[in-house]
Parts: structure tokens; sequence; C-alpha cells
């Protein structure tokens, strides 16, 4: 998402206005406020208080600046977990193991010598 060439706020997609200099150069505004004082009235966003650059330049907000970098470096983390947890994982060989226990499984039982059979097992002789 572009910023706001006056203020620095993100501009949702769809939203704001682009401005295209004769030389090619682009501006991004978020409002008709921020290009009315960029452009019109020629003002610098360093001399006009609620914008972001006079707020970093005055060393204002620290605290959100500071809150802003510990969400980034946990959402750099997060991010790099699972490319960690896919190397981690063993590949092939589980495979091969389970198809062997499915197959040990499904096999029919050996058949019982007569000898070690119960009595009531046995046919019966009339």
């Amino acid at each position: 998402m572009p910023r706001c060439t006056f203020c620095g706020i993100q501009i949702p997609k769809g939203t704001g206005k682009l401005y295209v200099y004769s030389s090619g150069k682009t501006a991004n505004f978020c409002k008709s406020k921020c290009e009315k004082n960029f452009l019109g009235v020629k003002r610098k966003p360093l001399e006009v208080r609620w914008t972001d650059q006079y707020r970093k330049e005055h060393k204002k907000d620290q605290k959100t600046e500071k809150a802003e970098e510990t969400k980034e470096k946990a959402e750099d983390v997060k991010e790099e977990q699972p490319a960690a947890q896919v190397e981690e994982k063993p590949a092939e060989p589980a495979k091969e193991a389970k198809v062997e226990e499915e197959t040990a499984a499904t096999e029919k039982p050996a058949e019982i010598p007569e000898s070690e059979k119960k009595e009531k097992d046995k046919p019966k002789k009339e």
C-alpha cells in the first residue's frame, strides 16, 4: 500500500489520489486536505504538526514507534517459523514404515496346528 506524500499515512487500495508531475514523478495523497496543503498552499510536512514527518522530527509518539518495531519483529519471527518446521520433518522413511505396518496388520493370522487346538474346537466324531 502506498503512503501519503504529505502526511505519511498508508493509503488503502482504491482510495486517495495519485498526482503525476510532468517530469514523471508521482505523489500520493490520502485526502484532499493533504493535496491542498502540499500542492496548493505549498506547505512542508515538517511544519504541520499532524504529519508523520513532523512527529518523527520532533520526537513525538516514541512509545508507538517502539511498539510498531516490536510488532514487525514478531511478524518476521512468525514468518520464519513455518519454514524451519518443514525442514525438521523426516521425509520418506516414515511413510515406508507405515506401509509395512499396514500390510502386516491386514495379513491373515497363521493357522493353529491341530495338536494345539482345544477339544471344543475339534470336529466331533460320532
